[in-house]
């Protein structure tokens, strides 16, 4: 009977020895899971700390857009002021021009009127003063005349 019991014995050992084995390897699987897990926790919280970073920079880039965008939109807004007084002076300056072009013509048309009036009165003098030259000539021609009559 010893020999069963031997057999057992040593069939109960390989069974105790292929469990230890088994629970060394799962302890050693494990430790192995344990490590890979470990390694993939932390690059995920690398690759989630440079997302962070990423999103970081990218909110301070939009930060930077959106007050440009308000900066162009003040600029803008005071770039339409400055061009409504322009066409406001402009529209003064064109009524402004418009009433002296009236006025100008206004007095030049006076003003031509009163050279013509003078020229007509300056031509009138010419032509008097002309008749008096021609009535002198007249007239000394004709004593001239009668000098002459008288001499023969």
């Amino acid at each position: 009977m010893s020999s069963p019991t031997s057999e057992q014995e040593e069939s109960h050992e390989s069974t105790n020895s292929s469990l230890l084995i088994t629970d060394t390897i799962e302890i050693e699987t494990n430790r192995n899971i344990d490590s890979i897990l470990e390694k993939q926790l932390l690059m995920e919280k690398t690759k989630c700390a440079q997302l962070t970073n990423d999103n970081q920079r990218l909110l301070s880039q939009n930060i930077s857009l959106c007050q440009a965008i308000k900066q162009q939109n003040i600029n803008t807004n005071n770039l339409k002021k400055q061009n409504e007084n322009l066409k406001q002076q402009l529209s003064k300056v064109i009524s402004t021009v418009t009433a002296l072009n009236k006025v100008n013509k206004q007095k030049n048309a006076t003003q031509n009127m009163k050279l013509k009036e003078t020229l007509i009165q300056k031509d009138d003098q010419i032509k008097e003063l002309n008749d008096k030259y021609q009535s002198i000539i007249n007239e000394k021609q004709s004593i001239i005349n009668e000098k002459e009559g008288k001499i023969q």
